[in-house]
């Protein structure tokens, strides 16, 4: 090889190019680290939103269901009586029937 092969070999060297591309994928994987922390710290914030969500909801749900017990509670107690009263007020219906019929009251 003369000393014009040589010349032209040093001008068409893959060095610079290589470098270059080496450098262009070190900044490739940091940028891509860069985006995965943020997508992951994201995750993070979205989870703890949703898990605080969860538990009022959770919260919520004791609360409603108390007070529907309590309503339930106060139904029953109001269904009872009722039924107390139906029972005396028959009792009374047929004494006065018995005394309109012209018969003793028990």
């Amino acid at each position: 090889m003369g000393k014009g092969a040589e010349e032209e070999k040093k001008q068409f060297s893959l060095k610079p190019a290589t470098h270059a591309l080496q450098h262009a994928g070190h900044e490739l994987n940091r940028s891509l680290h860069k985006v995965s922390d943020q997508v992951n710290e994201r995750k993070k914030v979205v989870g703890n939103r949703i898990n605080e969500t969860v538990q009022h909801v959770q919260e919520r749900k004791k609360v409603v269901e108390s007070r529907l017990n309590e309503k339930v509670h106060h139904v029953k107690e109001r269904s009872e009586k009722a039924h107390e009263n139906m029972y005396h007020v028959r009792k009374r219906a047929s004494a006065a029937n018995r005394i309109a019929n012209g018969r003793r009251p028990r």
